[in-house]
């Protein structure tokens, strides 16, 4: 059974210190799409880092009008993609100015039915943190429906999941996390 208007977006970042993820999960993806699971895939790279307050260029405003439809799903959903997305204001030590930077997971996969976003992840829920290798697996025939969307698997020593529970309670940096919109 094809499902032809549910398409993946898995975005990455062009530098990865994970290339063999990036593989498995490419080469997972593939062989939904043979199956019929997905209609299709498409594998995108973005920066790290991405300036708010610059957003007139046409890259940047790509990565931010993607960054705001995955946002709008999570307040639609009740769950929360902050982090592994943070926006964070800099400060330039010689000039004063103050930036808004949007920073970008190292992995995220969205699902679309007819063009609109349907899941996220990694995001975090009333059920803990949900990762990438848990949207593999709910995209999985065997393993759609309620199951799909229990526990999150693997765990803080999972080797494919983007953000461990303690990643996402803390953040290394620090510093304070604000709202795109604030």
């Amino acid at each position: 059974m094809t499902e032809p208007d549910v398409s993946v977006r898995v975005f990455v970042h062009a530098d990865s210190p994970v290339p063999d993820r990036r593989r498995r999960v490419t080469s997972r993806l593939s062989a939904l799409a043979e199956t019929g699971a997905i209609g299709a895939y498409q594998l995108e790279l973005w920066p790290k880092v991405v300036s708010l307050d610059a957003a007139e260029d046409r890259g940047t405003h790509d990565v931010i009008e993607t960054y705001e439809r995955l946002t709008d799903w999570a307040e639609r959903e009740g769950v929360s993609i902050m982090p592994p997305f943070a926006v964070r204001s800099d400060e330039w030590q010689i000039t004063g100015e103050h930036d808004r930077r949007l920073h970008t997971p190292h992995m995220c996969l969205a699902v679309y039915e007819a063009e609109e976003v349907t899941t996220v992840y990694p995001h975090r829920c009333a059920d803990g943190v949900k990762t990438v290798r848990d949207g593999l697996a709910a995209l999985e025939p065997d393993t759609a429906g309620p199951q799909a969307d229990g526990p999150a698997g693997g765990g803080d020593d999972d080797p494919d999941s983007e953000y461990s529970t303690q990643r996402l309670e803390t953040d290394p940096e620090d510093r304070p996390v604000e709202p795109i919109d604030g």
